[in-house]
């Protein structure tokens, strides 16, 4: 495929939309939608007694229902995705981490967007909070492990990040839990 051309149709505060013409490989050219976003940050913060921190904040993509999830956010301009990571556990959880491990890199929703999303295992966390962003309004909901597990399995969680970076952390986290394995046997 080939970018023939690109056209901004929408200019938000939190997405931009642009059509995009191109020629595919096999000469037929058409037109696509592409939303472009930032790229992020999600993180699994755990505490020395298996206390994940979630937060819970309403949505306007499920309806404007309460939605749980994984902190997140996106990394700022010239901001390098570790240091987002480190700024939006500190503004989501009041808490830091000495201890941050990168598990993986995806992109969200790559047939129409191209957000790139960074995830993290947060560990060894001490309170150092920051002000919370002036849109975020959230509650910090801390769950055992064992039971996010067991929500995890039970379809307990509808945010495709958290679901993905939970599901990356079990091998790092049923070595410091290993009450894990009871809740893996099922």
């Amino acid at each position: 495929m080939k970018i023939l051309g690109r056209e901004k149709v929408y200019l938000g505060r939190l997405i931009d939309v642009e059509k995009i013409h191109v020629r595919l490989a096999d000469g037929k050219e058409r037109h696509y939608e592409m939303v472009n976003h930032a790229d992020a940050v999600t993180l699994l913060p755990i505490d020395d007694d298996g206390m994940i921190y979630f937060v819970e904040q309403f949505r306007v993509g499920n309806g404007g229902r309460k939605m749980l999830e994984l902190p997140a956010g996106v990394i700022d301009p010239n901001e390098e995705p570790i240091d987002a990571a480190h700024r939006e556990l500190r503004e989501e959880t009041g808490f830091a981490s000495k201890t941050l491990t990168l598990l993986t890199e995806f992109f969200m929703i790559v047939g129409y967007g191209d957000e790139f999303m960074h995830g993290y295992l947060a560990q060894d966390l001490y309170p150092a909070a920051l002000e919370p962003d002036d849109d975020e309004n959230l509650t910090l909901k801390p769950i055992h492990v064992s039971e996010v597990y067991k929500m995890l399995f039970n379809k307990g969680f509808d945010d495709g990040k958290t679901i993905i970076i939970l599901s990356l952390a079990i091998p790092h986290l049923i070595k410091r839990f290993p009450e894990l394995h009871q809740v893996l046997k099922g």
